[in-house]
């Protein structure tokens, strides 16, 4: 897929990056606008396989290089296509660096009622490359098996990554893909580190919202996707372009 969009953060040696696809998208909103609800209440949305209403993602950094990372979403499944999609979740992790936590994936039903995955149903297993590439032998997946997810549910989910040794003690970085490929009615990015580590950043289209709490300053982006483009016309503007 293709990318227009990039926003570099520097460090010393820490750098982050958030990177987006080529698409019409409706116009960003920083976080302290809120997301664009009118714009979407106005989108027939029914024919769509499934609409992710909420994604957020938030990093938190300290000076030694370590790290808590967790994203959250909700999700709505329209067809029986959004149930093959989201009926199994896998989850990858460094297990040489980092400890992973499932904090919970859960179905709300319909009727009220709230089913939500057990423990067992998540199994821990190697990534597929390192079946062609033992050099990666660390890369692990969580694989969760959704229970009860049927047309019509709302998924909802809470994944964290704790960093126990950084790759480069007291240095980080960290990068996103913004996707394209589906409707996203608010998506929101927050990065916070140490308020006295010198950053640069650089963005090419959407700019983050940067406040201060105490000790820490904290970048935020809020985002939605209200009309997918397929990948052919993303291919076909970026070769325009």
């Amino acid at each position: 897929m293709q990318r227009d969009m990039s926003v570099v953060f520097v460090a010393s040696l820490c750098v982050l990056s958030i990177v987006s696809l080529n698409a019409q998208v409706s116009p960003p909103t920083s976080t302290a606008n809120g997301p664009n609800n009118t714009a979407a209440a106005t989108i027939d949305y029914s024919k769509e396989p499934f609409v992710e209403e909420q994604d957020l993602n938030k990093v938190d950094f300290l000076d030694d290089g370590t790290y808590t990372r967790e994203t959250s979403g909700r999700i709505r499944i329209q067809s029986d296509a959004g149930v093959q999609r989201f009926g199994t979740l896998t989850f990858s992790y460094q297990s040489a660096t980092e400890d992973i936590n499932v904090d919970y994936v859960r179905v709300l039903k319909t009727d009220g009622r709230v089913i939500p995955t057990p423990n067992e149903s998540i199994q821990d297993m190697p990534a597929e490359i390192t079946r062609q590439a033992p050099f990666y032998s660390d890369l692990r997946e969580k694989h969760v098996a959704v229970k009860g997810l049927g047309v019509g549910d709302v998924l909802e989910m809470r994944v964290q990554w704790i960093c126990t040794k950084p790759l480069v003690p007291g240095q980080f970085w960290y990068s996103f893909n913004f996707s394209r490929d589906f409707v996203i009615l608010h998506q929101q990015i927050l990065i916070s580190t140490p308020r006295d580590r010198a950053i640069k950043w650089k963005s090419t289209e959407v700019k983050p919202v940067i406040t201060e709490e105490g000790k820490r300053r904290i970048y935020a982006w809020t985002y939605s996707v209200l009309e997918h483009v397929s990948a052919e016309v993303q291919t076909r503007q970026q070769e325009e372009q």
